[in-house]
């Protein structure tokens, strides 16, 4: 994942269906968080296991989404958090506690 050198990661600290899109997550930034998506401005969005995240972001004159799926779940709690570095953000990934899982999709 590459960010901007004046990155803003800002956790957005209640759990988030992961089956919202584009829209519901803007309208969640806009009207909720009331804050603008610029290109320096990612927003994280974890669900409620806190095994899946998405965040939404600005690139090129388009809203974009990354989206990750966890073999573990984060052992982080963001219930006072709003703002992480994007040194933080690459920590709190590669620190998950991977749990032994059967791949829903085989690799032939």
């Amino acid at each position: 994942m590459f960010f901007n050198n004046n990155a803003k990661i800002i956790v957005y600290n209640k759990p988030v269906n992961m089956y919202k899109g584009f829209d519901n997550l803007l309208s969640i930034v806009i009207t909720e968080m009331k804050i603008e998506l610029t290109s320096d401005t990612y927003v994280l969005f974890i669900n409620a296991k806190r095994n899946r995240l998405k965040l939404i972001f600005f690139n090129h004159g388009n809203i974009a989404i990354f989206a990750m799926r966890l073999a573990g779940s984060m052992q982080v709690d963001f219930a006072d958090v709003e703002e992480i570095t994007k040194d933080s953000f690459y920590e709190m990934i590669k620190n998950i506690k991977s749990k032994p899982c059967s791949s829903r999709y085989s690799v032939r």
